[in-house]
C-alpha cells in the first residue's frame, strides 16, 4: 500500500515536468479574469498581430484589414458561427500561437501540437495579459506542418476590466522542465479604448482605411529601418485628440475625441508604432523588440 502511495504522486510530479499536465500562469500579484473561448474558426491571420476592441463589428473591421483573404470576413462578422456573449472585451488571437491538443481538427484549425492552457489576467499596472502555457507535444510525424494561421475569438466580461485605454499582452510560456515561466516577455501587444464613456467606431473607420495606415505605416518604416516589415505586432481602433498630436498621451475625458487607427510593425529587433486619424498616418516611436 505505501508504494502505490509514493508511485502516484511521482507519476503526476513527472507528467507535470513533461508538460502532460499543463496549468494555466498567473503572474504573482495579478487578479484573474474569465477568458472565453468563442469561436475557434476565425479568417486567416497571415499578417499576424493580436486584435481586441468591445464591439465585434469592430473587430471584423480590424480582423478584415488584418487578412489577406479578406473575403472570409462580411460586413456583419468574420465568425459567422459564433455566439458573442454581451458586455465582452473581444479579442482575436492567431492560432500560430496557440499549441492545440488532440481534439482540434488541425486541417481547419492550423496550429502547433503541444498541450495548452489559456488564461488571462489583470496585471499591476491594470493591462490584460493572456497566458499560452506550452506542454509536451503530441502529434506524430508530419501531423505539425506549419498552416495558414487563423484568428480564434475570445471573450473576457467588460465588468471585469478597467474602463481606461487599457493595454493588451500575449505571452507564450513553457511548463516543461527547465523552463522559467517568469522571464518570457510578451511576444504580441496592442490596446482598445474602454475609455468612458464606451463607445465604439461601429464602422466610422473602415478596414480600407486600416489598410491604408498599414501601409503607409510599413513605407515609413522601411525608409527609416531599410528594411522588410512584414510582421504586424498590434493593431487597433483608438479614439484621438482632435487638434492635437495624435502621438499625445490619450486624454481621461474622450467626448470630443475623433476615432482612428493605429499599427505597430517589427523587423523582429525594433519595433516602430504609427497612429492615424483617417487623413494622416503619424510616426509616434521606436522600441527594442
Amino acid at each position: 500500500m505505501v508504494a502505490i502511495v509514493l508511485v502516484l504522486p511521482l507519476g503526476a510530479v513527472a507528467g507535470f515536468a513533461l508538460g502532460y499536465f499543463v496549468r494555466p500562469y498567473h503572474a504573482p500579484g495579478s487578479k484573474a479574469v474569465e477568458l472565453r473561448a468563442v469561436s475557434q474558426r476565425g479568417p486567416t491571420a497571415d499578417k499576424g498581430g493580436v486584435l481586441a476592441a468591445p464591439s465585434l463589428v469592430d473587430l471584423t473591421t480590424l480582423a478584415t484589414a488584418a487578412t489577406r483573404l479578406s473575403e472570409t470576413c462580411s460586413a456583419a462578422t468574420c465568425w459567422p458561427d459564433a455566439t458573442v456573449p454581451k458586455s465582452s472585451l473581444l479579442i482575436a488571437l492567431p492560432t500560430i500561437l496557440v499549441p492545440g491538443d488532440a481534439k482540434v481538427d488541425r486541417q481547419s484549425v492550423p496550429v502547433l501540437c503541444f498541450r495548452y492552457a489559456l488564461s488571462a489576467d489583470l496585471n499591476s499596472g491594470n493591462a490584460l495579459e493572456i497566458q499560452i502555457v506550452v506542454g509536451a507535444y503530441e502529434c506524430g510525424p508530419g501531423s505539425s506542418a506549419r498552416g495558414e494561421p487563423t484568428y480564434w475569438l475570445l471573450a473576457v466580461p467588460l465588468d471585469e476590466l478597467p474602463m481606461s485605454a487599457l493595454s493588451v499582452f500575449v505571452y507564450v510560456r513553457s511548463q516543461r522542465l527547465g523552463a522559467d515561466p517568469d522571464r518570457n516577455a510578451p511576444v504580441l501587444r496592442t490596446a482598445v479604448d474602454l475609455r468612458r464613456p464606451l463607445q465604439t467606431a461601429d464602422g466610422s473607420v473602415t478596414a480600407a482605411a486600416v489598410k491604408s495606415t498599414v501601409d503607409a505605416a510599413r513605407r515609413d518604416a522601411e525608409q527609416r529601418r531599410h528594411a522588410s516589415f512584414t510582421s504586424i505586432v498590434g493593431l487597433g481602433l483608438f479614439r484621438w485628440t482632435a487638434g492635437e498630436s495624435l502621438c499625445a498621451t490619450p486624454s481621461g475625458d474622450p467626448t470630443s475625441d475623433i476615432w482612428g487607427s493605429f499599427v505597430t510593425l517589427t523587423d523582429y529587433s525594433t519595433s516602430f508604432d504609427y497612429r492615424s486619424n483617417g487623413v494622416q498616418t503619424v510616426f509616434c516611436g521606436s522600441h527594442p523588440y
